[in-house]
């Protein structure tokens, strides 16, 4: 499997966070618009489960960062001292090669790189089902997020998406993001929010290629380990309630899911794997073989001695 790195420019502001089992789920619905359920059921076949351990995922996503930034790995000396506030949230990925090649680097990003998003709450009136109308309704308050307009430059103000593959799977993963951009990403993407268009082609990635030197691993995605996955590093916690993005199946939330966030990373002692975590399977009533990706595109790294 190669890495490779697409480019997606928002245009708009976006409701859900772009985290890497939501993109995942989103390209399959688009998989599923484009091609038809049987062959859905088909690439969710080709995903690792407790009943097929064996096989390989066709493809692992990353989340989305901002373009050239890269989750600070957990643990590692930010250059801060104790006294100073805050914590480093980003790393600049040229940083980060050096880094995770065992040179010692100054790897926190600058300070007006550590604040990309800016998040803030909407006022919508609810609508009442008896009247269907907005009169005598609620306000209530829906997050959303931009960039920061701080954010250094405009052009910057774009996403990175990272994907191990093989290039046959390019092609139709192209289509499906060409899809998804149609309709918007997440949560009121019928009213706008989440709009985005692909940039270019997907560049490969030769930084994120695993060498026998490297014994460790740095997320970059929220993921939900394996039993078998090691346990040696640094990680945090995150606690998402998922649901299904489309309207297609009955009882659309599937509960609360702890996850780890990007940045965690640990020691694997010797070469990393290309990916960890799990899938785990959430069949509904008409769509038994459902599944939710857990899995982590692993950058490999030389754990420091």
């Amino acid at each position: 499997m190669k890495a490779y790195r697409y480019t997606l420019r928002p245009l708009s502001a976006w409701a859900t966070p772009w985290h890497a089992d939501t993109l995942w789920g989103s390209l399959c619905w688009a998989w599923r618009e484009l091609a038809g359920k049987d062959a859905l059921e088909d690439l969710l076949d080709r995903f690792p489960t407790e009943k097929n351990p064996n096989v390989s995922p066709p493809f692992v996503l990353s989340d989305a960062f901002p373009v050239s930034l890269l989750p600070f790995p957990l643990g590692a000396n930010d250059g801060r001292t104790v006294d100073q506030k805050g914590k480093s949230l980003w790393c600049r990925v040229t940083d980060f090669e050096a880094w995770a090649d065992g040179t010692t680097a100054e790897l926190p990003a600058p300070p007006g790189q550590q604040t990309p998003f800016r998040p803030y709450g909407l006022l919508h009136a609810q609508r009442s089902r008896l009247t269907d109308s907005t009169e005598g309704g609620e306000l209530f308050e829906m997050d959303q997020s931009t960039f920061h307009p701080d954010f250094p430059k405009e052009e910057d103000r774009v996403l990175s998406v990272y994907i191990r593959t093989e290039e046959a799977w390019l092609a139709p993963l192209r289509a499906c993001w060409d899809a998804l951009s149609c309709k918007g990403f997440g949560a009121r993407s019928s009213t706008g929010l989440g709009s985005f268009e692909l940039v270019g082609s997907e560049l490969p990635c030769d930084w994120l290629d695993i060498k026998d030197s490297h014994n460790g691993f740095l997320s970059l995605s929220h993921f939900v380990p394996a039993k078998t996955d090691p346990h040696d590093g640094y990680w945090k916690l995150h606690v998402k309630n998922p649901k299904f993005a489309a309207t297609r199946v009955p009882l659309p939330f599937k509960g609360n899911l702890i996850t780890l966030t990007p940045g965690s990373r640990f020691r694997t002692g010797t070469k990393p794997q290309p990916f960890y975590g799990r899938m785990l399977p959430t069949p509904r009533t008409g769509f038994q073989k459902a599944l939710h990706c857990g899995l982590a595109l692993a950058a490999p790294l030389t754990w420091e001695k």
